[in-house]
């Protein structure tokens, strides 16, 4: 367990030697009790680098069935390192495919808190970053998860990505659509109202805020939501920016069945 927490500082000092020695720990095929202690102690400290994953990703991918079995906070560090490889590693993910093996064996809670790991990933990006990343392969690889491929989106995951909308503020237009176009998030005790009122997202993409809080007010039925004074501030933000903006009056309806008061008001500034 010692080792294969270490095994960034010893492929460092010996590469062939680590490959040899350290890589088959993790090895679920050759002895899958020690692989699954090795496995806790490389997710919790280990680290890995693109010379690294030439030799580590078989082994990540032999653990893909076993996830089912692996305790919440085990699954959140193994898909953490699965979205630090999507995002930053040299290693292609849709084009070498372990990506897509991965949606297709893990059940519907790991792809969702992949999702949800991927939001932390692309938060600590710059804009140039995102757009690349974007550019990349995040742009294919959701337009394809909305036509179903290789398994289609549901709706925990949908909210999981939903969390991305802000994170990709130089696409945000974009984001947008593809969220509209999907199944809608389950939401539960999503604050995400609060998180688009103080944006500053909304002031540069009046527009495409508006048509995401239109879909997503639409579709709100009952659920507890502890943001709806956030939710009118941000329409309130929206309608000096874009008074003519039809979706904004769908919205407001929307407002008024949600019961936040002071909608008269609101729907007077439309024009």
């Amino acid at each position: 367990v010692i080792l294969a927490a270490q095994v960034h500082f010893l492929f460092y000092i010996s590469e062939d030697w680590t490959v040899q020695n350290v890589f088959p720990l993790l090895d679920t095929a050759i002895d899958a009790r020690r692989a699954e202690q090795c496995w806790q102690g490389f997710l919790w400290t280990g680290c890995w680098s693109d010379a690294m994953l030439t030799h580590l990703l078989v082994f990540y991918e032999r653990r893909f069935p076993l996830l089912k079995h692996e305790s919440d906070d085990m699954l959140r560090s193994y898909c953490g390192h699965l979205a630090g490889i999507a995002i930053y590693a040299l290693v292609h993910p849709l084009e070498e495919g372990w990506l897509l093996r991965f949606l297709l064996t893990v059940e519907p809670k790991a792809r969702a808190v992949w999702a949800n790991q991927m939001h932390s990933g692309i938060q600590a990006l710059d804009d140039a970053a995102k757009l690349n990343l974007w550019q990349r392969w995040l742009k294919a690889y959701w337009q394809g998860r909305l036509q179903g491929m290789p398994v289609p989106l549901d709706s925990k995951e949908s909210a999981a990505m939903l969390e991305w909308v802000l994170d990709l503020g130089p696409v945000l237009p974009e984001v947008v659509d593809l969220i509209c176009a999907g199944p809608y998030p389950d939401l539960e005790h999503s604050m995400l109202y609060y998180s688009i009122a103080e944006s500053e997202l909304l002031k540069r993409y009046p527009e495409a805020v508006a048509k995401l809080l239109a879909f997503l007010a639409a579709g709100e039925q009952g659920r507890p939501i502890y943001d709806l004074d956030n939710l009118h501030a941000a329409v309130e933000k929206l309608i000096p920016l874009i008074p003519d903006f039809k979706p904004l009056r769908t919205l407001c309806n929307d407002l008024a069945r949600l019961g936040v008061p002071g909608v008269a008001d609101l729907v007077a500034r439309l024009t």
